[in-house]
């Protein structure tokens, strides 16, 4: 069930940058979407196919220093017609699906501030490879978005190296660009709107130790080891672990999913060689959905499993207890901050370099609190 989006607007002018907010198949062809956001004031014609009043999720951030409110399209002045072009590591998964959500909500805000209708609305444009292995694809999407010369750009690299070449284009012809999901190497002045994934690996390190009760054999099974995303939660992981919990001994070699063998072929191998492993550590939702199916097939094995991220198996492994909990990013307040960074970046006016969206630890106890909602997807 599609979700109905609904802002709530926070103020973000305070202390505490950095802090996470608590209280916490393949298709080879890359996708696009061109379809601009329909405004919160218009409401369908009831039909015999109209579906049910959906739920309503929040938009917001934690609370930190920044010199403007991300969460509000006030303000921001831009021309009739103006394009913000969105490209991701990939289209299908359901976290980028929450983000483009965000973000057609910010669209929304924006051309119902500036009264636009029509031919006038700001448009949004969201494409990707169908996949996250395929970095030249991605590469060839960024490159032809640029020629289309949008007022801004906003951008989740696959692999933080690959893209220096396309930033300094997007320099060079006046696009700002927010970097989303990570930094990219060759970034200079562009805004990052991004996890802290290092705290992240270390929450998920924290409450792994507590269910091993600071014992046993842990192993990491990540995405793609070339992402910013994937290399510092591992790095807060490894170092979370060996400062304050030296009596885990974490496998020296991780997992990946780098496309060259099945990310369930390599967990089958690492549970058959590893008899004695109590914990893994798994980096992004679909790692882990492997994890926990492969453990599903053997009963007699008593793994503690962390996540990052909570789609629609990963908190229904969470409510039956395969998954002790999940380190969840802020899907929506990614979308809808980038937006808004971008427009705001394409109005001249001024972008933070940095936008924490936060993250929140969810378990069995705090899963269907209200306030949790907005971390979690279908």
């Amino acid at each position: 069930m599609k979700k109905i989006l609904a802002l709530l607007l926070c103020g973000l002018l305070l202390q505490g940058c950095g802090s996470k907010e608590t209280a916490a198949v393949k298709d080879p062809e890359p996708t696009r979407t061109e379809t601009p956001a329909p405004t919160k004031t218009e409401t369908p014609a009831p039909a015999a196919t109209e579906e049910p009043e959906q739920e309503e999720i929040s938009v917001s951030l934690p609370e930190q220093e920044l010199t403007a409110d991300y969460t509000t399209a006030e303000g921001i002045a831009l021309p009739p017609g103006s394009h913000i072009a969105v490209v991701v590591k990939e289209t299908g998964s359901g976290f980028w699906k929450a983000v483009k959500a965000g973000m057609e909500l910010a669209v929304a805000d924006l051309n119902e501030e500036l009264g636009y209708k029509g031919k006038d609305k700001v448009k949004l444009t969201f494409e990707g490879p169908a996949d996250a292995s395929e970095i030249e694809a991605q590469i060839n999407i960024i490159d032809a978005v640029l020629a289309e010369n949008p007022a801004a750009l906003c951008l989740s690299a696959i692999d933080r190296g690959s893209c220096q070449a396309q930033l300094e284009t997007a320099a060079e012809n006046g696009i700002p660009v927010i970097l989303m999901d990570g930094n990219a190497r060759g970034n200079e002045s562009n805004t990052i709107c991004s996890t802290d994934h290092y705290a992240v690996g270390q929450e998920a390190a924290s409450h792994l130790a507590a269910a091993l009760q600071d014992t046993g054999k842990a192993a990491i099974v990540a995405h793609q080891p070339q992402t910013e995303s994937c290399e510092e939660r591992e790095r807060g992981f490894r170092t979370e672990i060996a400062e304050n919990h030296p009596e885990i001994t974490v496998l020296p070699e991780s997992v990946y999913d780098d496309g060259e063998e099945s990310v369930s072929a390599k967990v089958k191998t690492l549970l058959a060689e590893n008899p004695d492993l109590t914990g893994i550590f798994c980096t992004n939702e679909e790692t882990a959905e492997v994890v926990l199916a492969e453990l599903k097939k053997d009963s007699s094995r008593t793994v503690s499993v962390v996540t990052v991220d909570a789609g629609s198996e990963i908190t229904k492994a969470i409510r039956d207890g395969r998954d002790i909990g999940s380190v969840c990013q802020n899907p929506y307040g990614i979308g809808y901050a980038s937006v808004i960074a971008a427009a705001r970046g394409a109005a001249d006016l001024p972008v933070d370099p940095y936008i924490n969206p936060g993250y929140q630890w969810i378990d069995a106890s705090n899963l269907d609190a209200p306030e949790n909602q907005k971390y979690l997807y279908e």
